[in-house]
């Protein structure tokens, strides 16, 4: 299903959505509903803040959000997909063979933001690597005397 919606997405010809990606889909047993998480290339991960906008503007991006939160941005992304629902399920009845064609619901995967986070607080641990660790390993630094020579 995540294919056939991606694959979908890709011929949808709207500015909003031009960076947008399906990142998975999960489907109740019963097939009434399907949640379908999105990101976007454009939302850059730890550079967003959750009250100010930080991301694509201060970039310089030419599709940036002026003002906008992540969250006002995943909102309105959420609503431009949506305009686009019965695309995506006519591409469904088409390729999926499927008895009923679940409701689409449309959610941002914050993983990308979550995992941008936290290797920005690694980062912050020891800024000279970012990966809070030292770049280079001294043999002198070693505890090993035949590391040590002297």
């Amino acid at each position: 299903m995540l294919e056939i919606l991606a694959e979908e997405l890709e011929t949808i010809e709207d500015p909003a959505l031009e960076f947008v990606f399906f990142s998975a889909v999960e489907v109740d047993k019963d097939l009434n509903r399907a949640q379908v998480y999105f990101s976007s290339l454009e939302w850059g991960g730890a550079d967003w803040e959750q009250t100010e906008q930080t991301g694509p503007a201060a970039r310089g991006d030419l599709t940036a959000h002026t003002s906008l939160t992540l969250s006002e941005v995943q909102a309105q992304t959420s609503e431009a997909l949506s305009e686009h629902i019965r695309s995506f399920r006519k591409a469904m009845a088409k390729q999926a063979h499927l008895r009923r064609i679940p409701e689409l619901i449309f959610l941002p995967d914050e993983s990308f933001q979550h995992g941008a986070h936290i290797e920005q607080i690694l980062r912050n641990l020891n800024p000279e690597d970012g990966l809070g660790h030292k770049d280079s390993h001294n043999p002198q630094d070693s505890p090993n005397p035949k590391n040590n020579p002297r």
